[in-house]
């Protein structure tokens, strides 16, 4: 697999796939455009090199791997695809995991993040978690795309005097925010808005693109863990002993949620890197036969948004368990 990311026209029609025409392309943009520079999904320039931490993950840069991700995909999945005449479903046997990567909510932990078999599955992860915060069909600007992501502390921000999540639905109604919560909000709708012009690109580019995003593009290989757990060119250097000093006691002992930097170096292939069935039991029950093979298609046209179904017949993950001791992340957004 190749070190640098995707085009982001790929990338921009993986988003398109998953959306379908209900999405307008507004809203694709801004969701693009948070996955590059608040998410930095898509690594960034350094001394004219790649680094692109997410390598191998077709992770938007949100989504961590839950408890119930890595039952539902132990064994391969399905996906939803938009096509000209409605929708169809990708199968994909296997290229669901995880990997440790740095986090912060507020402080900096291990976590265990998502990984996709093809960039649609990434996209439809994405789509799925922004729409539940999100009312993509009617926002139009970054302030308010931002101010829905904050209603649910999707990210917390620097300004210290935020109001209480309890409180933040109706302060959006009534904007009535306080000063650090415009300031918060006004800093995420920055950070959209500097990639935006880039991404409304990208979408506008997606029609035309030759590429295939329902392929199966995962890893491994992934970036190092070195460089998972120092994502940011202000973190260098990417090493896990400059890691360790960044997590202190998280590295020792994480917060729920989180594993250690012992767990993420014990995984089966020692640099915290699970590829179901790994990390997931799966019970000795015989499997019901699998249904009929669907084709795998090429959304060139747009049409009703998809999202990710569930996993493929036969898993039998009724009473699948853990192969490490820390506890599961038990929600699904995170804050950061």
């Amino acid at each position: 697999m190749a070190s640098s990311p995707p085009p982001l026209s790929l990338v921009a029609k993986a988003l398109l796939s998953a959306g379908g025409a209900a999405m307008p392309a507004a809203a694709a943009a801004m969701a693009l455009s948070q996955s590059i520079a608040a998410e930095g999904a898509w690594g960034w320039k350094s001394n004219g090199e790649d680094v692109w931490p997410f390598q191998g993950t077709n992770n938007f840069g949100a989504i961590h791997a839950t408890r119930s991700f890595a039952e539902k995909y132990a064994q391969g999945g399905d996906v939803l695809v938009a096509t000209s005449s409605g929708t169809s479903a990708v199968s994909y046997s296997s290229g669901w995991g995880m990997v440790a990567f740095l986090d912060h909510a507020p402080g900096a932990y291990v976590a265990r993040m998502a990984v996709y078999p093809s960039l649609v599955a990434g996209a439809a992860a994405f789509l799925g978690l922004l729409s539940a915060f999100v009312d993509l069909a009617n926002t139009t600007k970054p302030e308010d795309f931002a101010a829905q992501l904050y209603v649910h502390n999707y990210f917390v921000g620097f300004h210290p005097n935020r109001t209480t999540v309890d409180k933040r639905a109706a302060a959006y109604q009534s904007n009535a925010w306080s000063d650090d919560d415009v300031a918060n909000i006004a800093d995420y709708a920055a950070a959209i808005q500097s990639h935006l012009a880039v991404a409304s690109a990208a979408i506008a580019a997606a029609a035309s693109e030759t590429g295939d995003p329902t392929d199966a593009t995962h890893g491994p290989p992934f970036a190092d863990l070195g460089l998972r757990l120092t994502p940011a060119d202000k973190l260098a250097p990417h090493t896990i002993e400059h890691a360790r000093q960044i997590l202190g006691d998280a590295g020792v002992s994480p917060p729920a949620g989180g594993i250690s930097l012992a767990d993420a170096l014990a995984s089966p292939r020692g640099d915290g890197v699970w590829m179901f069935p790994e990390g997931v039991e799966v019970p000795s029950v015989p499997s019901p036969a699998p249904p009929a093979p669907v084709a795998r298609v090429v959304a060139e046209e747009f049409a009703v948004g998809a999202a990710i179904l569930g996993a493929a017949a036969g898993a039998g993950l009724l009473a699948a368990g853990l192969k490490w001791r820390p506890e599961w992340f038990t929600f699904g957004a995170r804050a950061k």
